[in-house]
């Protein structure tokens, strides 16, 4: 299962902008909710937003372990979230930033028994705004800034 990359084909893919839970929300109810009508998956896309925000409802072991429940077949999830910049240059409230830099943490630290891997597209120029964040090192990986360390001094 891909959330995030076009998929399901008529839906966007995620990026933070300045409502990061709201637009994650909105990806995650189409694999949650795939056949409800309009009005019942805006009414769910803010209750998920809610939740997700204020912690009531964990990512991983809450919404993604329901996704993979609704896909028996399915053994990997791949989590695309594209402009991860943004959740630092629209998103101005620094606690839903932290929550929701918490909530992508605990991918990284998963304890589950199916694979899900997160990927973020971001500018180069916001690697070490990133990498400066607490406790952001896990989500985004040693090697990569590693690599793009070599590179920057090649």
């Amino acid at each position: 299962v891909i959330i995030g990359a076009n998929n399901p084909p008529h839906e966007s893919p995620i990026r933070p902008g300045d409502k990061p839970f709201y637009n994650l929300a909105t990806a995650l109810t189409s694999f949650l909710l795939p056949n409800a009508g309009e009005t019942e998956k805006m009414r769910e896309i803010k209750v998920l937003t809610t939740s997700l925000e204020q912690q009531e409802l964990s990512l991983i072991s809450d919404v993604i372990e329901r996704i993979k429940k609704k896909n028996p077949d399915c053994q990997r999830i791949l989590l695309v979230i594209d402009q991860f910049e943004e959740l630092f240059t629209t998103c101005s409230d620094e606690e839903v930033r932290r929550r929701y830099l918490e909530q992508l943490l605990q991918i990284a630290n998963q304890k589950t028994a199916f694979r899900v891997t997160l990927v973020l597209t971001l500018r180069s120029d916001f690697f070490s705004t990133v990498r400066n964040q607490p406790g952001s090192l896990p989500l985004l990986g040693d090697a990569l800034f590693q690599l793009w360390e070599g590179l920057d001094n090649a």
